[in-house]
């Protein structure tokens, strides 16, 4: 599993911040890591 911060968005981060959901998912997709991001087996 992995997560990620939207910084800015509370519990509804695509309607609350678009574009940085669209980027977060894009690294994720493409293998780059969010500083935010943790990963957990």
């Amino acid at each position: 599993m992995t997560t990620g911060i939207i910084p800015g968005a509370g519990h509804f981060a695509p309607e609350e911040a678009p574009d940085e959901v669209w980027q977060a998912i894009g690294r994720f997709v493409t293998g780059g890591v969010s500083p935010n991001a943790t990963a957990s087996a």
